[in-house]
């Protein structure tokens, strides 16, 4: 039986950082076919789009090509753009990688690695970011990571919009997702490592994804126990067990903690322990003393006394939390009515920016084929001529058409 730590031949590493191989024949399957009227420019450079308008740019797969869009976060070693799939219309976020700079930065190619191979291991789960392609243009110091779009906001920017909380109801339901997220990534023997209301991207139908898996880890398969002994994710977040520096502990504790910590921001608004320095922070998360709210309802109390829990092995499981009470009720489905009288707040929507540039895709084919009617009106013979040697080119599709199929695949 082979292991899941083989380099078999589609192993994120071998595509990341390839070996050198022999040279593969020009000849291969034919490119997938396009949804969209119009071809796309190639030969751009990997350099960041300039302001204004542009000429488009794509990344091809082996499967499809995927039309680049406007930023929608960077970091020091990545950019986030909007995406969107040439044959399906899905919208997609492309997470853009400069591996020159990686591979510079300590331990930086192998997060990366670790990273793919994590969420090549989480196959599609209503409640995590789905991974969709990797991508790693030849001659190119770029590697295009692929995932699911939400087209909500996050947690974290839901709760700036109502002065840092959220209704207590609507805090139950995003929490028993979360936990519905890692109960199945915990099966799967990874642990997230980074839980916090900033690693929870929203649909606008209410669907919660955890996203961000730059610092998960894998768990021993053959170790009985989820110990784990890197430490990584936000210091606020950290578990008493982190802060103390303990050889080793329960990595799945440590997702149940930060959850803990979640909840506590978005009902209070603010972190139960508090620190001027990273140092002194660490100590009082590391004593593990916080002043519970009293006005709290006593099940939301409880709860939280079972997840901040300071010896780990007291803490409560993901599997007993989906039993307590007060999630069990954050699983009931509300309609919008109810919603409303419950005072939950609505999540934004999320504008496609990139629906612009495919706009602008279509106004340039429309005038390509007007440029072309003209010139069949003057020189008829050779316009014949032309059409009899050349291949049929298919009508364009209709902007309605077009935008009609595109709105289906927002959600």
């Amino acid at each position: 039986m082979s292991s899941f730590w083989s380099r078999s031949s589609d192993d994120p590493a071998d595509f990341l950082f390839p070996r050198r191989s022999a040279p593969t024949s020009p000849t291969g399957p034919p490119a997938a076919q396009s949804s969209f009227p119009f071809s796309f420019d190639s030969s751009s450079s990997d350099d960041d789009f300039p302001s204004g308008p542009r000429r488009p740019k794509f990344i091809q797969s082996s499967k499809t090509s995927f039309l680049l869009g406007e930023k929608l976060g960077e970091g020091a070693f990545a950019v986030v753009r909007e995406g969107i799939d040439q044959n399906t219309l899905r919208l997609v976020a492309i997470k853009v990688l400069d591996m020159r700079r990686i591979k510079k930065m300590r331990g930086g190619a192998a997060a990366v690695v670790r990273e793919v191979r994590v969420q090549k291991r989480l196959k599609r789960h209503p409640n995590l970011i789905e991974l969709i392609d990797v991508i790693r243009p030849k001659h190119s110091s770029k590697t295009y990571i692929v995932l699911e779009l939400s087209n909500g906001c996050t947690v974290a920017q839901l709760a700036d919009r109502n002065n840092g909380t959220l209704p207590h109801t609507q805090v139950a339901n995003y929490a028993y997702q979360v936990l519905r997220g890692l109960h199945y990534m915990h099966g799967k023997g990874v642990v997230h490592r980074d839980i916090k209301p900033a690693n929870m991207m929203l649909n606008v139908n209410g669907t919660l994804k955890i996203s961000d898996f730059g610092v998960a880890e894998f768990l021993d398969e053959y170790n009985q126990n989820d110990n784990v002994s890197r430490t990584s994710g936000s210091p606020a977040f950290q578990a008493p067990e982190i802060a103390r520096g303990d050889a080793d502990y329960s990595g799945m504790k440590v997702d149940v903690w930060a959850l803990g910590i979640s909840i506590f921001l978005l009902i209070t608004g603010r972190i139960p322990f508090q620190g001027d320095n990273l140092v002194q922070l660490f100590e009082n998360i590391g004593r593990g003393t916080f002043e519970m709210p009293p006005e709290l309802p006593h099940d939301i109390q409880h709860v939280l006394s079972q997840m901040l829990t300071v010896d780990w092995r007291q803490r409560a499981s993901v599997g007993q939390l989906l039993r307590h009470p007060w999630i069990v009720r954050g699983s009931l489905i509300h309609s919008d009515s109810q919603m409303e009288q419950l005072g939950w707040i609505k999540i934004p929507a999320v504008r496609a920016n990139i629906l612009d540039a495919v706009r602008r895709l279509y106004v340039d084919d429309a005038d390509m084929v007007q440029t072309s009617a003209l010139t069949e009106d003057a020189h008829p013979q050779d316009a014949a001529s032309d059409a009899a040697s050349a291949p049929q080119r298919e009508e364009p599709l209709s902007m309605a058409r077009a935008f009609s199929t595109i709105s289906c695949c927002i959600c």
